[in-house]
């Protein structure tokens, strides 16, 4: 995946995994600070350990991250999960970047299908990128979420 301009800011943007324990750090952190901390969790909530067999997103800009998200998998079925942009470069098609990043890898794996838990409010980004509503998802978060999936 190559850089991307993004005319509002006039400069590249990278899509890549973190390449070293300093740059997953970061990521992890992130992760947290846009998903869980906003609703009061603690930083370990951030992980389910699932992180070392799991293939994850980083988007930066002039070296800051400003999106990310994860994708695991298992019997040629995967799950994306940790989807995050930042609030200031939201509704710039960075979702869907990172969505195609991720999708990438699970057809490089022969992946059939993918499955997330969308909360409700970013229904319309999975929707607008070929995901399905296929029933509620009860979260750990209380935050309202739906299970979709795409077939590959």
């Amino acid at each position: 995946m190559g850089n991307l301009i993004i005319n509002k800011f006039h400069s590249e943007i990278l899509i890549r995994s973190p390449k070293n324990k300093d740059e997953f750090e970061k990521y992890l952190y992130f992760r947290w600070e846009v998903l869980r901390k906003p609703l009061g969790m603690s930083l370990d909530s951030n992980t389910d350990g699932n992180e070392e067999i799991a293939e994850h997103a980083v988007i930066y800009h002039e070296n800051k991250i400003i999106g990310c998200g994860r994708l695991h998998y298992e019997n040629g079925v995967g799950q994306i999960r940790y989807m995050a942009v930042d609030e200031n470069y939201r509704n710039l098609g960075l979702g869907a970047k990172i969505l195609d990043y991720l999708e990438g890898i699970a057809k490089e794996k022969s992946l059939k299908k993918i499955f997330l838990n969308a909360r409700n409010n970013a229904m319309n980004l999975y929707i607008r990128n070929g995901y399905k509503p296929i029933r509620e998802y009860i979260s750990p978060t209380n935050i309202p979420h739906t299970r979709m999936e795409k077939v590959l």
